[in-house]
């Protein structure tokens, strides 16, 4: 999107996607995903940031085994639910 946001002004969104081989509707999709991200996507995102903060904080083997769990645990809150993704 970032490159469709630079060239938007100079050429349009529509002409952009077509050369991106984008549909207009795809397009505004992800933006609309963007503005209001499933609360799916607002969980990966801070599982996402846990991890990374682990893995800085420690070395990589330690990182792993104290990821898994919390990536196990994430599974089966998801199973429970019945979420696929």
């Amino acid at each position: 999107m970032t490159l469709v946001d630079e060239l938007k002004d100079r050429f349009g969104v529509e002409p952009v996607l077509r050369v991106l081989n984008v549909a207009v509707s795809t397009y505004y999709g992800w933006l609309a995903q963007a503005a209001n991200p499933s609360t799916r996507r607002r969980e990966d995102a801070e599982l996402a940031v846990e991890i990374a903060e682990i893995h800085d904080v420690r070395a990589a083997p330690t990182a792993v085994r104290e990821c898994t769990p919390c990536c196990a645990a994430r599974a089966a809150t998801l199973a429970a639910s019945g979420s696929s993704g």
